[in-house]
């Protein structure tokens, strides 16, 4: 292009990614994979070893891994890379995990021993919603047990949309480590056999509990929701007190997350019949009312409800599936 009247050209101006002003270029490289934010954007200047080393930056509190074929590549590959989990890096995500084959305890037991991982208290299994496919949002059962046994201080866990049937690995999860806050979001109702059995493992410590689009199966709804609120205001003793869903940490919740939840007859796999219902919202607003601790709730309640327990209950912020700001 010319420019003036002596026909000059226009002095071409390069601009420098490094002459971004630093939040603009924090914005930029905050999408970047950890591999190509530390092996190849650190490397290239002082610069940008100096923003990636940004304490704001997602990528120094969460370490991301791709799933392995199967727990015991993933366990070595958690060997390998142990050392990058620090006081600020505690965050755990799997990314692509699904259909990963499982591994028997005998072939684990010696990389147990030697792999602990001390720092992370936030582990995320979850999977995008809507799903794909179950198939594809499926994980080995052992996977979060084998977890936990080498993350002592695991606190958070995010199991949303997983789509496998982790009831026996989570309760020797929770066996072993203090977990205060559980996310499970299955609007696809796929199996996922909820007891009161791991729920009491966990009482002492879980106050964050979310649950939507949950069926429980094996019991009738009664025995989560009312069964503690009888007419004669006692407990059906001919029912096992352990088997009672959510009955066992209903003192220490404070936040809770219960959207259309449903209840199934069916007990097992092979049962060819099965009927499944929604709780009805009575039962829910009994069971928020058993919260003496309770700080938040959403649910799928209706308007006259959650008015009805607004106001009964001032001190707690009722949220509609459907709002959009979450507290």
């Amino acid at each position: 292009m010319l420019f003036g009247s002596m026909g000059e050209e226009r002095p071409k101006t390069r601009l420098r990614f490094a002459d971004l002003p630093e939040e603009c270029r924090l914005s930029i490289i905050s999408h970047l994979s950890q591999q190509d934010l530390y092996c190849r954007y650190a490397v290239a200047s002082k610069q940008c070893r100096h923003d990636s080393l940004n304490a704001d930056l997602p990528q120094g509190k969460m370490a991301i891994l791709h799933g392995s074929c199967s727990v015991y590549n993933l366990m070595d590959q958690l060997h390998s890379h142990q050392h990058a989990f620090t006081y600020e890096r505690c965050t755990l995500k799997l990314v692509q995990h699904g259909g990963m084959l499982k591994s028997k305890m005998p072939d684990l037991k010696y990389m147990l021993k030697s792999l602990k991982l001390p720092h992370v208290t936030k582990l995320d299994l979850s999977f995008p919603l809507p799903r794909k496919s179950l198939k594809a949002c499926q994980i080995p059962s052992v996977l979060p047990k084998v977890l936990g046994m080498v993350m002592p201080n695991l606190q958070e866990v995010n199991l949303n949309g997983v789509s496998s049937d982790l009831s026996s690995s989570l309760t020797a999860l929770f066996k072993s480590c203090p977990i205060n806050t559980f996310h499970f979001n299955d609007m696809g109702a796929s199996w996922f056999h909820i007891t009161g059995a791991w729920i009491q493992t966990c009482a002492v410590c879980l106050k964050d509990l979310q649950l939507d689009g949950i069926v429980f199966y094996g019991f009738s709804w009664r025995l989560g929701f009312e069964i503690e609120f009888g007419r004669d205001g006692s407990l059906h003793h001919s029912i096992p007190k352990e088997s009672i869903i959510l009955i066992h940490c209903k003192s220490h919740l404070e936040r809770v997350s219960l959207i259309a939840p449903k209840v199934s007859n069916k007990h097992n796999h092979f049962q060819e019949v099965e009927r499944i219902e929604e709780v009805p919202e009575s039962a829910i607003m009994l069971f928020v009312r058993g919260l003496p601790n309770l700080q938040w709730f959403r649910s799928s309640l209706s308007a006259p409800n959650i008015d009805k327990l607004r106001a009964e209950r001032p001190e707690v912020c009722f949220v509609n599936e459907h709002d959009e700001e979450w507290i």
